[in-house]
């Protein structure tokens, strides 16, 4: 407040004194400044201090300047009608600026136009006005001329005081003796650089038929692809001069020497729908006709979402068609993954509208997807296909999600570290990963964490699908792999995160595992070859014997058939082929007194010692060393005894005959 009034005292001051700002005077050379004329405007200044810049200018833009004067004249030489304005003039000193402005103008003689005001539709009458613009607008009109087309005079008609004239009505048959230019003559005062004061416009008027036009379309209905046909005819008195087909105000064709043109467009398209005008034109006037064309299409498929709950559980989607015609057919929506692959079918509603089913939480991720609406409004494409489609991809985000192919048991081959994969996928980029032992042992402060995309396949609503996930591999370094171990591991993303165990299970090292699998292969070759060799000495044994079996049989047979045929005694041959046997130590010696020698035989019984086997080969008798059989059956068990034996066959009721002969040889 105490700088405005200190200002004001100042000022106050300097005025008692006589120092003050600039003071501006303007004068004009003439105050009736016509078009072509020379014009001067003068400013003049008084001020103490004297003014040190003095400028024109109009319309913010400056004409002249000077710096050494107290006065300054601007000079413009043949002004025209553009120089009508306000001029501004500017002074300025130490004290401040000051500037006057002065509107001029310049006057000029009237330009005339003439326009139809009405047209009857018989052609038998017209209204004109003659409009002019000059300056000063106060106007004089004068008659108007009526001439022919090769400009002869033909009549004077009276003059109005608007400028108005109302073309006399005659006869049909005379309505062409109207037909000529009607020319206004007006004034304002001011002459034109001819040193005419009568300005003049003028219009040609025709009396007689404008065209009428008639047009034919080829196909009432058209679809898109074809080819379609426009005839616009005309008729008129005099003939049409020209023919034009427009869309949309465009040219699309014109003919100047036909009284009709086709238009004919190949392979419409859904672009070309609109309004078709034709406009044919003569002597007397222009005459247009205006069609609308609809070309059939099949319609354009979008899929918006228009319901998004905040816990992102919900979905409602609407297909929106766009095509010709608007009347659709709504068919069952598909649910396809983020790689193309179908999931499901989903029901069709009459509005094209879509409700996705409410899932669990931890099955959110399962109606992500894209979801294809099939639509149709009965015309096909360019490759024949009826149903239309339009899809759109649904998130529904949520918490990290750990892959089915995560295993909860995992196998270490080290004993120093272990190493754990992970598979997840997630709506959001994970932002942590943690890992912690379950029963709360510390872990190493340093754990190797490496992470990259994958593919990874999981089953969404039944179907097999493939998702982008993310692996992620922990190295555990300095922990005890031998031991059991459980980890809970932790995943984070934006809308919040997963836990997940695993155990880890320690493995002998590769090498290991190949020499204790050589050394079982070795032990399962060497019992396998134990078995056959036992199977197969068994099956020898039990074929010996039966061999052996059949040969006693035989020869017991033959022995007994012998002895009962002559009566007389004789030894059981047996033949001992292909093995060896072992007597026993102790054998058994079987003695049989007073009884019947035939019963001993038929009984094959024997007895028999070392003592005996010595004797019988000290005998020189010519007869081979005889061999009996014992046969003795213990439950199912048959035990067979082979012994060298010599016979001593004794007749019932007999003695014992000492130094008796026999054949002439003594018996000891």
């Amino acid at each position: 407040m105490r700088i405005i009034w200190l200002a004001f005292w100042i000022r106050t001051q300097l005025v008692m004194c006589g120092i003050d700002k600039p003071s501006i005077k303007i004068h004009v050379s003439n105050s009736f400044i016509k078009e072509g004329e020379t014009m001067h405007l003068d400013c003049t200044t008084r001020s103490n201090p004297k003014a040190t810049s003095i400028s024109w200018c109009k319309d913010n833009k400056k004409l002249r300047l000077t710096t050494s004067k107290s006065s300054l004249r601007l000079t413009m030489s043949k002004v025209s009608r553009y120089d009508s304005g306000k001029y501004r003039c500017s002074a300025q000193n130490e004290i401040g600026n000051t500037s006057s402005e002065i509107s001029i103008v310049i006057s000029y003689p009237p330009v005339v136009n003439v326009c139809i005001l009405k047209l009857y539709e018989d052609s038998t009458f017209r209204e004109i006005q003659c409009i002019p613009l000059g300056e000063p607008d106060s106007y004089n009109y004068f008659p108007w001329e009526h001439r022919s087309r090769f400009n002869e005079h033909i009549r004077y008609l009276g003059a109005t005081d608007d400028g108005k004239l109302q073309i006399p009505v005659v006869n049909v048959s005379n309505r062409y003796q109207n037909s000529g230019f009607y020319i206004c003559n007006v004034s304002n005062g001011i002459p034109d650089n001819h040193g005419n004061v009568f300005q003049q416009g003028r219009t040609y008027v025709e009396f007689a038929d404008k065209p009428s036009i008639k047009i034919h379309v080829s196909n009432s209905f058209i679809k898109e692809g074809e080819t379609m046909h426009l005839d616009c005819t005309t008729r008129s008195n005099p003939k049409a001069t020209s023919i034009s087909w427009y869309q949309d105000n465009k040219k699309l064709r014109l003919t100047t020497s036909k009284s009709s043109l086709r238009l004919t467009m190949s392979k419409v398209s859904r672009y070309d729908s609109g309004k078709y005008r034709c406009s044919a034109q003569n002597e007397i006037g222009n005459t247009s006709s205006e069609i609308s064309i609809v070309i059939s299409y099949p319609p354009v498929v979008n899929v918006c979402i228009l319901k998004l709950y905040e816990d992102s559980t919900f979905r409602e989607i609407q297909c929106i068609p766009l095509g010709e015609p608007d009347s659709y057919n709504y068919f069952p929506w598909e649910h396809r993954s983020r790689f193309n692959e179908h999931i499901r079918y989903l029901g069709a509603t009459d509005n094209g509208k879509l409700q996705i089913p409410v899932v669990n939480v931890s099955n959110r991720y399962q109606n992500s997807g894209f979801y294809i609406c099939n639509v149709s409004n009965g015309i096909p494409d360019n490759h024949g296909n009826v149903f239309q489609q339009g899809r759109t991809y649904v998130e529904f985000a949520g918490p990290p999600v750990f892959a089915a192919n995560t295993k909860r048991f995992q196998k270490v081959t080290t004993e120093s570290s272990i190493k754990l994969t992970v598979n997840v996928y997630s709506s959001s980029k994970i932002t942590c990963h943690d890992i912690t032992e379950v029963d709360g042992t510390p872990l190493p402060k340093e754990i190797g964490v490496t992470t990259r995309p994958v593919l990874i396949k999981e089953t969404f609503h039944d179907t097999n699908v493939t998702l982008n996930g993310t692996e992620i591999v922990f190295v555990l370094n300095g922990l005890n792999a031998v031991e059991f171990h459980s980890f809970n591991i932790t995943m984070c993303n934006n809308y919040g995160r997963s836990s997940f165990v695993i155990n880890s299970k320690h493995l002998a090292k590769p090498s290991e595992e190949k020499a204790l699998s050589s050394q079982r292969i070795i032990i399962i070759v060497l019992l396998i070859i134990v078995l056959v060799l036992v199977t197969g000495i068994g099956v020898y044994v039990r074929y010996t014997k039966r061999r052996h079996r059949k040969k006693m049989i035989t020869a017991i047979s033959i022995q007994t058939a012998e002895r009962t045929v002559d009566e007389t005694p004789h030894y059981a041959e047996i033949i001992e082929e292909d093995m060896i046997l072992t007597l026993p130590q102790e054998p058994e010696i079987l003695v049989a007194e007073n009884s019947n020698t035939t019963g001993l035989s038929e009984e094959h019984s024997s007895s028999s010692s070392n003592t005996d086997n010595n004797a019988s080969e000290d005998l020189n008798d010519g007869y081979e060393k005889p061999y009996s059989t014992l046969v003795s059956n213990n439950g199912h068990e048959v035990e067979h005894d082979y012994h060298k034996t010599k016979q001593n066959w004794i007749y019932e009721n007999s003695t014992t005959c000492n130094h008796a002969i026999f054949d002439g040889f003594p018996l000891d």
